[in-house]
């Protein structure tokens, strides 16, 4: 047996019958968290899909998109898109 294989058994047998599919989400979480400790989070991107537009109408769209910007602050989201 592989020591992957091996790994993978000592998990199994650790998180008892728990479906595979969970598993893999936890062990996903697990990753994204580490990395984020050690990175820093994420970047967020709002991303304005206007087209050719003058200033006043992109100072309008992001005025009038303040609640869907303040509220782009959940962790678990990266991108915004206003148009």
């Amino acid at each position: 047996m592989s020591a992957s294989a091996a790994c993978l058994d000592d998990r199994m047998t650790k998180f008892g019958s728990i479906p595979r599919e969970r598993l893999h989400d936890h062990f996903k979480r697990l990753r994204l968290q580490q990395r984020s400790l050690l990175h820093g989070p994420p970047p967020k991107i709002v991303w304005l899909r206007t087209g050719n537009c003058t200033r006043t109408h992109l100072l309008h769209l992001i005025v009038s998109s303040e609640r869907e910007i303040r509220a782009f602050g959940n962790p678990m989201a990266s991108v915004l898109v206003l148009s």
